[in-house]
């Protein structure tokens, strides 16, 4: 996204009071690349598309927070990477990280020699 567009959705964002048009469009400029990088971190399509989800619930609650410290974009990274690794760091994610590779190895029939 380019520098001008940038600027245009901060100033967006000071004067906008309605938080739903502006998440809406958040979500059209930043979702995919958003959604990328959740991928990128995780490798998994569908806790790509959980982490996406609540990354945007978040910017929903805390819009008034923005700092315009950095770019938008930044901040909806920053978002997603921590998102990413609460979702880690979750016992969810290791139980369903665990039973996927019991599979794995079970397709390939390695626990059955042990």
């Amino acid at each position: 996204m380019d520098t001008q567009r940038n600027f245009d959705f901060l100033k967006y964002m000071v004067e906008c009071d309605d938080n739903k048009a502006l998440l809406g469009e958040l979500m059209t400029a930043y979702g995919k690349e958003v959604w990328n990088y959740a991928y990128s971190i995780t490798r998994k399509w569908d806790l790509a598309d959980d982490i996406t989800q609540e990354v945007f619930i978040k910017v929903f609650r805390n819009m008034q927070s923005f700092r315009r410290d950095a770019s938008v974009k930044t901040w909806l990274l920053t978002i997603t990477r921590n998102t990413a690794i609460d979702f880690q760091r979750s016992a969810f994610f290791r139980k369903v990280t665990l039973s996927d590779t019991y599979e794995d190895f079970g397709e390939r029939g390695r626990w059955s020699r042990m």
